[in-house]
């Protein structure tokens, strides 16, 4: 069974097939919001099976949805990018499934991104290889329970990942300076709030004492928060270098998201 075949077999019922030959399936798509409610908005999309790899975009790019858009995942050519590795094409029913699944939730995304200029933060992912250092990210995060505030810092640049980070130094394995404040901002805190893990909560406005900064050499997640660090400033590195390319091919930001790389830099 050819690649567009398998699609169009398993097709889901908010989708109406228009035209199919062996390489290319035509149809319009209309889900359900995020919230469950019918969906307001019919996407006239086509995918291509070409050279190996499986592409969506619309039919006519532009129609409802920017031709280029690295925060809503919009590529260059105005394909869609759904998740990792999106190209590569279905080889069984389940893996159809999979795919109409996430068309089904990249287009909700879409509108939900439409609606607030944000993409939806539990689903964000960074571009091309920073999104594998994204995932060790959130699976050394998650250990500690710090998930949320990694993603807020990474996408919305809230918390103290998101803002001016420790410089590496050579070799970029290490930070410089491990007897400076540690960047999560933690502090001491005098009994009954002392506790031998990073917490970073405030006394009472009334409260006069003194709550000096954790040094990094001090704290007792270092290993943690220098790695994520390094990590962060890596994923940094690859999506500039990204940004600075499709800068220099001549794409510019479509202007519909609060924050995009295109317009946007890293303080």
């Amino acid at each position: 069974m050819s690649v567009i075949s398998r699609l169009a077999d398993n097709c889901p019922d908010w989708v109406e097939v228009g035209t199919q030959t062996s390489s290319k399936l035509v149809f319009c798509a209309n889900p359900r919001s995020r919230s469950g409610t019918p969906g307001k908005q019919t996407y006239e999309l086509v995918a291509i099976f070409q050279n190996g790899e499986l592409t969506v975009s619309e039919s006519a790019p532009g129609a409802n949805l920017p031709t280029l858009c690295v925060e809503r995942h919009i590529n260059p050519g105005s394909t869609f990018c759904l998740f990792m590795h999106s190209g590569t094409p279905p080889q069984s029913h389940e893996e159809a499934l999979y795919w109409w699944r996430a068309l089904k939730a990249y287009l909700q995304h879409q509108q939900y991104a439409g609606k607030h200029g944000h993409w939806p933060i539990d689903a964000q992912m960074s571009h091309g290889r920073a999104a594998d250092i994204q995932q060790q990210m959130e699976a050394l995060s998650n250990k500690v329970g710090w998930r949320d505030e990694i993603l807020a810092s990474i996408f919305r640049k809230k918390g103290w990942l998101g803002g001016t980070l420790p410089r590496l130094a050579k070799g970029r394995k290490t930070l410089v300076n491990v007897r400076s404040p540690c960047p999560r901002g933690c502090t001491r805190k005098h009994h009954p709030l002392r506790k031998k893990a990073c917490q970073r909560r405030d006394c009472l406005p009334t409260c006069m004492k003194q709550h000096p900064l954790i040094l990094r050499a001090d704290c007792p997640h270092r290993k943690d928060i220098e790695q994520l660090v390094i990590w962060e400033l890596t994923r940094r590195d690859i999506e500039a270098r990204m940004i600075e390319q499709l800068k220099s091919d001549g794409h510019r930001c479509c202007g519909t998201m609060k924050q995009c790389a295109l317009r946007d830099i890293y303080p």
